[in-house]
């Protein structure tokens, strides 16, 4: 108890006999706190929208036209047995007309078009984002699979 009056003490000291060198100390220490609290927000942000990227990507199969849909089961199958693969959702050509819609927000008509020219696809979910170009090479090599995507530079960075 008798070293904390005395520190008090000597604080109150001081700041009567040098109050603008106390006041400069609390100026840069709160200065200098200040800019680390703020580092820390932007570092803590930045490390969020990293992990939500890597969450949110996929590697997409783009099957072929003429493919038929009592076989799309079964490459779900194949593709689910592939190691790091997680889920597999089917997301066929009207699901994907009406994202593209959304994502371009009207400045796109529907009746511009005479028929769909996107195709099905398999969106796959990988547990491991250092997987997914390992994954893409063998979903590729399906003969029922025309194309695949995996964002290749945003899987790369992260």
């Amino acid at each position: 108890m008798w070293t904390l009056y005395y520190f008090v003490r000597e604080v109150l000291s001081n700041l009567r006999s040098n109050p603008l060198i106390v006041l400069a100390a609390f100026t840069t220490v709160l200065v200098l706190v200040l800019i680390l609290g703020m580092f820390s927000i932007v570092m803590l942000n930045m490390d969020n929208m990293a992990q939500s990227l890597v969450t949110d990507l996929r590697v997409v199969a783009y099957l072929r036209d003429d493919l038929p849909a009592a076989q799309i089961p079964a490459i779900k199958q194949k593709l689910m047995a592939l190691p790091h693969v997680t889920r597999v959702s089917l997301v066929d050509k009207d699901a994907a007309l009406q994202r593209l819609m959304k994502r371009l927000n009207g400045r796109f008509d529907i009746n511009d078009i005479t028929r769909n020219p996107l195709p099905d696809s398999l969106e796959v979910t990988v547990d491991d984002p250092a997987q997914m170009e390992a994954v893409a090479k063998k979903a590729e090599a399906f003969t029922e699979v025309q194309k695949v995507k995996y964002g290749e530079a945003v899987a790369h960075r992260m």
